[in-house]
């Protein structure tokens, strides 16, 4: 039930702030980003209080859309997306000898 949206600037500040090295930081969700956009436009304009809705979607366009998730998996373990509607991130906690 949390609904605070983070900047990929806020998450890195946030785990560095928790002690944690950040290996790897994107965003996700590029390729739909726009459909995302227009989405979250249409919502605005509706009356009531705001909730999440997980509309059925037909089991061939679920398989097409997990293989563009996998696309982006792939591109984000070489690169990074400069937007998108989800932030990723990869850290770890250094060894903490004494």
């Amino acid at each position: 039930m949390h609904f605070r949206r983070y900047r990929k600037s806020e998450v890195r500040t946030c785990l560095q702030e928790a002690g944690f090295k950040v290996e790897k930081l994107s965003y996700s969700i590029f390729f739909l980003f726009p459909v995302v956009v227009l989405v979250r436009l249409l919502d605005k304009f509706k009356r009531g209080e705001a909730r999440v809705h997980l509309p059925e979607i037909p089991k061939s366009l679920n398989q097409l859309l997990v293989k563009l998730q996998n696309l982006e998996t792939t591109w984000i373990c070489r690169s990074h997306f400069p937007w998108g509607s989800s932030v990723v991130a990869v850290a770890k906690k250094p060894n903490q000898r004494k």
